[in-house]
């Protein structure tokens, strides 16, 4: 098998399929020990490696298979979010992700873990996994500094996470000295993406500008944004048309 590059890749080793997921997204990392679904088998995602075969979803079909590991990340956490979620079948599990880490969620789209509320129903992207629905039970938010992991995938920038098959996403638009402005599909209103790093994460609009109650960019951050502010436009734009599609 050829990966993205036309390199040659090892294929998975077992012959079943990947089982469909619900859509999770974003610049966001994992607690050690999160359980990765790869062609191997379910791996802690402390444990992946490049070119490991993990199960994601395609974006515009719906579909899932096996995509290669091309960039690993790790870094430290000042905190760490526990999101417990109920299952379709009773099932009860956990979550430990940064705070920032978006879950899409029925009637609202794309919702960072500190802003979900309890018995808001997680869906999948493609709404036909209705077994995939998850119910958030509880969220908390604790203070410490954690080591945290993420990774890269070839082609459809996602992979499958957590015991339900959730969907972890990458949809980085620029990445500046450490500052990343990021934009979720099917997001919630109004129009924005989301900047990461260089100070508290933040949503800027079409015109660089903070939403809401979110905090004001910092410094570096501003810089960035007037660096990218043509990007930021049209990648907002870009992707209100994809979504009134």
């Amino acid at each position: 098998m050829r990966g993205e590059g036309g390199e040659e890749t090892a294929p998975p080793t077992r012959k079943s399929s990947p089982s469909p997921g619900c859509s999770i997204s974003g610049f966001s990392s994992f607690e050690a020990g999160t359980p990765i679904e790869t062609a191997l088998g379910r791996w802690p995602i402390e444990e992946i490696a490049i070119g490991y075969f993990v199960a994601a979803r395609d974006g515009f079909t719906g579909e899932v298979g096996w995509r290669p590991v091309r960039e690993l990340f790790r870094r430290t956490a000042p905190s760490i979010a526990h999101a417990t979620l109920d299952g379709p079948d009773g099932r009860r599990e956990t979550r430990h992700v940064t705070s920032e880490h978006p879950f899409f969620v029925a009637s609202k789209g794309w919702v960072e873990v500190r802003r979900l509320e309890r018995g808001d129903r997680i869906i999948p992207e493609r709404e036909s996994d209705r077994e995939a629905v998850l119910a958030v039970a509880d969220v908390s938010l604790e203070e410490r500094p954690t080591l945290v992991y993420n990774f890269e995938v070839a082609q459809d920038h996602n992979y499958l996470v957590g015991d339900e098959g959730a969907e972890a996403h990458s949809a980085t638009i620029f990445d500046r000295r450490g500052i990343k402005g990021v934009i979720y599909p099917n997001d919630h209103a109004p129009p924005h993406m989301h900047i990461y790093g260089g100070g508290y994460s933040t949503r800027v609009g079409r015109n660089g500008k903070a939403i809401s109650n979110d905090p004001s960019p910092t410094k570096a951050q501003q810089e960035a944004i007037d660096m990218f502010k043509k990007v930021i436009r049209k990648a907002i734009h870009d992707e209100m048309k994809r979504y009134q599609q």
